[in-house]
C-alpha cells in the first residue's frame, strides 16, 4: 500500500482497517517526511475539531482533511469523526449526524438529568456496544460532576472543553480514557465553554453523595 496523504488523513482519523493501521506505523516510523507530514495532518484535524482556536495550517491541506471527513459543513466538532465511530461502533455518517446534534441543543434529543448543569443526548450504540448506554454528556462551566464509583469498565472521549478530577487529573480535548470498574472519581469543568464528552456505560454508576457532598464542602472552603 502506498502512503500518500489521503492514506494518512484516514489513519489520523482511525478508519483504517488494522492491517493498514499497522502498514502504516511502521512506514512513518521509517521515514521522517511522513512523520512531518502526518504531524501537519493532527494539527489540521485540530482546526476541524477545535474550530474556535486560530491554528495556522495549509488551507489546501484543511480542505483535504474536510474532503476525507465530509465535513465540508465545517461542524466544530467533525475531526471527531473517526474516532468517535470506532468507539460507538457506528458509520461515519451516523457519528457525523450525532457530532452535529451537539451545536443543537434546542433538539429534542437532549434530556435534563437530575443533576444541574448536566444534559445528556442519548443514542443507540452499533453492534459491538448494543448492549451499552451510549450517549453524549455536556456539562456546563463550574459544575461539579457528582462522584461516582463505576460498576462496570467505562469509556468516555473529551469533544471540548476541560475538566479536573478529584485526584488532580486534566481531562482535555481529544482524550480518551477507560475507567475500570471499580474505580471512582468526581469532576469540576474549569473551562469557559461546557465540558462535553461521548461515554460508553456497560452498567449504571454507583452516586457516591457524601463524597460529593465533601467535595462541595472543599470547593467552598
Amino acid at each position: 500500500m502506498q502512503v500518500d496523504e489521503t492514506v494518512l488523513i484516514e489513519y489520523a482519523l482511525g478508519i483504517l482497517d488494522p492491517v493498514n493501521m499497522q502498514t502504516v506505523e511502521q512506514a512513518v516510523e521509517r521515514s521522517k517526511d511522513l512523520q512531518s507530514e502526518l504531524a501537519s495532518i493532527m494539527e489540521s484535524l485540530q482546526i476541524v475539531a477545535v474550530a474556535e482556536q486560530p491554528v495556522d495550517a495549509s488551507q489546501q491541506l484543511r480542505n483535504k482533511v474536510l474532503s476525507v471527513t465530509g465535513a465540508e459543513h465545517q461542524n466544530q466538532f467533525s475531526g471527531f469523526i473517526g474516532r468517535f465511530a470506532k468507539l460507538f461502533d457506528l458509520s461515519n455518517t451516523r457519528s457525523d449526524e450525532l457530532l452535529a446534534k451537539i451545536q443543537n441543543k434546542t433538539d429534542p434529543a437532549w434530556q435534563s438529568i437530575p443533576f444541574p448543569g448536566v444534559t445528556i443526548l442519548k443514542f443507540d450504540g452499533g453492534p459491538a456496544v448494543s448492549a451499552a448506554t451510549c450517549g453524549i454528556v455536556a456539562v456546563s462551566s463550574g459544575t461539579l460532576f457528582p462522584a461516582h464509583r463505576h460498576t462496570a469498565d467505562e469509556a468516555m472521549m473529551v469533544l471540548q472543553g476541560e475538566a479536573i478530577d478529584d485526584g488532580g487529573n486534566l481531562l482535555s480535548v481529544g482524550d480518551q480514557c477507560l475507567f475500570k470498574a471499580g474505580s471512582s472519581h468526581s469532576f469540576r469543568v474549569i473551562s469557559d465553554q461546557s465540558f462535553i464528552f461521548g461515554v460508553v456505560l456497560h452498567k449504571a454508576n454507583q452516586w457516591l453523595w457524601l463524597k460529593t457532598l465533601l467535595d462541595i464542602f472543599r470547593l467552598r472552603t
